[in-house]
Parts: C-alpha cells; structure tokens; sequence
C-alpha cells in the first residue's frame, strides 16, 4: 500500500492490507483511503493514523477504521490493464469485488447520466465529499 507520493502506507492501515488480502489475487487498485466519523468523511482523523508506531497504528485501526474507495483496477494477476479503457478496467472491477467486497473496501459508485453526477455533488456536499471525477469511458 502506498501513497501517490510512492511513501509507503501498509503499517498505518493494517486493516484496509487485510481486506485486499481477502481478494485472494494480486491487484494493484487506485482509490482513496477515508476514515468517517459521525456522517462525515473526517480528514483530521485519516492524518493521525499515519503514526509511527506499529503498534498504536494497529491501536488506532481499532479506535477510527478506514476505508479504502476503489476508483479503478491497474493491474490483475500480473496484467498491465492501464492501455485498457475505463470501461473494462470498470467491468473488472466489478467482477473483482462484485462478488464478495470485503469489509474495508468500497466500490466508488459511478453513472454515466450527468444529472445523477449533480445530483450526488448537492446531496453528499455536507459529507465532506469535494467533487466528482468526470472522464471519458473509452480512454485508458
């Protein structure tokens, strides 16, 4: 598990290593850890969990969980699926974790009608959530 700065995440987030483990393949997914608290996505609370400690890392696993937000699937059993477009990459990930989504991921919702995309910027506003990723389907 690493960030997009290539630091490594993987003691910080022990259980977010464990619920990918449960997928019983090697994947490499893009998505964005998130802690909740009372309704809201809380940042401040995803910062302390970058502790140094082993231990209070897997102290504060317990005390404020994350979540890991799947937005897309790069790589499966060994295949680059970036040259892939969005669309398959999206049905492999489905496929993926459509089945049985461990506890600790989350598939990102996704629809290609814009109103829906308004629709949750108004409705998820409050939640914390900053935005929507509006892409074309058939690029890579």
């Amino acid at each position: 598990m690493q960030s997009r700065q290539l630091r490594s995440l993987t003691r910080y987030f022990p259980e977010i290593v464990a619920a990918v483990a449960e997928l019983g393949q090697d994947v490499v997914l893009d998505g964005e850890l998130v802690v909740w608290q009372r309704g809201r996505l809380d940042f401040a609370a995803l910062q302390q969990r970058l502790q140094p400690s082993t231990a209070h890392a897997g102290r504060l696993a317990t005390a404020t969980p994350a979540v890991f937000v799947v937005f897309d699937v790069l790589a499966a059993k060994g295949k680059d699926l970036r040259p892939m477009s969005w669309t398959e990459r999206r049905r492999r990930m489905e496929t993926l974790l459509g089945t049985r989504l461990p506890h600790g991921l989350v598939l990102m919702p996704a629809s290609a009608d814009p109103s829906v995309g308004r629709l949750w910027m108004r409705q998820h506003t409050d939640a914390g959530i900053e935005g929507v990723v509006a892409k074309r389907v058939d690029q890579t």
